[in-house]
């Protein structure tokens, strides 16, 4: 089977919401999952495209953290119940 490249597409523009609004919340699962929802009118809740679809959620921010540890290194992580806060600089809610 190919690889579509969605989660690819997915994790790019999660981390340019997560510059453009310094906080970005990705859920754990697809069952605490909202795409397109804004947390407080404010910050961008991201999911993967197939986040209903098995483990894609988890797969995704799996992916997303590994890119940022890699990439951002200034990209702070705050890990809550079912949902990961992701800030630039440490700025959140």
């Amino acid at each position: 089977m190919r690889a579509t490249g969605k989660t690819t597409r997915a994790i790019d523009e999660a981390i340019q919401k997560l510059f453009t609004h310094e906080v970005i919340i990705v859920p754990k699962t697809a069952y605490s999952a909202t795409p397109g929802k804004l947390l407080n009118d404010k910050f961008p809740v991201c999911v993967d495209p197939d986040y209903m679809n098995g483990h894609a959620q988890r797969e995704f921010l799996k992916l997303l953290k590994l890119r940022i540890r890699n990439e951002h290194p200034n990209v702070h992580l705050q890990e809550e119940t079912s949902v990961i806060i992701f800030s630039v600089n440490g700025n959140s809610r």
